[in-house]
């Protein structure tokens, strides 16, 4: 019997000829508590013809689903040993009953701490952080593989501090972070929760941490936590029908 298996080691095990719904909605099969999955997600359907009939589907999400750190666009086979990201959420897909726990939690937390991180900044990368004159950072990557709520949900959980930079097709943004808080934000001619919004929307261009922080006036007095919920809200308002 095939299984889902979280970072923490619980197993969601996928009974054969049946179809399961991921995402933060309360009617999912897979309820996935990420500010950055949609309601619906994704599905996993599973066939009757054994390790050969596992598919998994993006189901118009805002932030998209990975296999393997690929974005999928149209229905994709699945096999024993995939990890399948859906907002900041990892999970690897088991066949095989005789792996153990242990072995299963290291091969997540492994993907996990990547991701904590940000991407690899390859050479591409750091042109493009040279050109925009960008200081050395270990925390960098691209809005087309992790959306910008993601990005938020990693610097909040990590307690990181600095200003988060975002090049965007119609300018620079910024984002000030203290000890996991969101302080202010700037956009165009936009501060605060209305530039989160604006920027949060965009699904190309590049962000960055620079992680030297200047004395900053908190200027969005949600706590972090409810500051991704009432932002996921907004988003939804203009994606996904209630």
């Amino acid at each position: 019997m095939p299984s889902l298996i979280t970072v923490s080691g619980q197993k969601i095990e996928l009974s054969k000829n049946k179809s399961y719904v991921l995402g933060r909605g309360q009617g999912c099969e897979v309820v996935v508590s990420d500010m950055a999955c949609s309601r619906r997600h994704a599905r996993i359907t599973v066939g009757g013809e054994g390790r050969s009939a596992l598919f998994i589907e993006d189901l118009g999400s805002r932030n998209g689903t990975y296999v393997n750190d690929a974005r999928i666009w149209d229905r994709t086979a699945i096999k024993d040993g995939c990890l399948i990201r859906i907002g900041a959420t990892i999970y690897m897909l088991m066949m095989d009953e005789q792996e153990t726990p242990e072995e299963l939690f290291d091969t997540g937390t492994v993907a996990i701490e990547k991701l904590s991180f940000g991407t690899d900044i390859d050479n591409e990368m750091l042109r493009v952080l040279r050109r925009d004159g960008a200081a050395p950072t270990n925390f960098a990557g691209k809005l087309e593989t992790f959306s910008l709520i993601d990005v938020l949900q990693l610097l909040i959980h990590n307690q990181r501090s600095g200003t988060l930079h975002l090049s965007l097709k119609d300018g620079q943004g910024s984002i000030e972070v203290r000890q996991g808080e969101v302080y202010n934000a700037s956009y165009q001619n936009l501060e605060g929760f209305q530039a989160l919004v604006t920027m949060a929307r965009e699904t190309a261009g590049t962000f960055w941490l620079v992680e030297k922080a200047k004395p900053c006036a908190k200027m969005i007095r949600e706590q972090s936590h409810h500051l991704l919920v009432e932002l996921c809200k907004t988003l939804d308002e203009k994606v996904e029908p209630v």
